[in-house]
């Protein structure tokens, strides 16, 4: 899971490496609410919430950077995208973890 309305160039870039990387494997939750009544806090968490149910009933869910609205038990918190253009070894978790799912 990655916040993705604010990466710069190089962020977009390597997000979008990932996913080719694993083409038809990912999952994009759509943006804004299809119902308008539901963009309270309380519709948008529940919105989110069952993206993720729906996703973790046979996978993990991976989080890239620290997304303060995520919590779930099948969740993994990772680097962001801009640690691992700093750090590229850490993108070595990444794919490990991809590779096993």
């Amino acid at each position: 899971v990655v916040e993705s309305s604010q990466l710069s160039k190089q962020q977009r870039q390597l997000w979008t490496n990932i996913q080719s990387s694993v083409s038809g494997y990912y999952h994009e939750l759509k943006w804004p609410l299809p119902l308008e009544n539901f963009r309270d806090g309380r519709g948008v968490h529940a919105y989110i919430q069952g993206f993720l149910d729906a996703l973790a009933l046979d996978k993990r869910i991976l989080i890239l950077g620290q997304l303060d609205f995520i919590s779930h038990a099948q969740s993994m918190q990772l680097a962001s995208l801009q640690e691992m253009i700093d750090q590229p070894l850490l993108k070595r978790r990444l794919w490990q973890l991809m590779l096993t799912q």
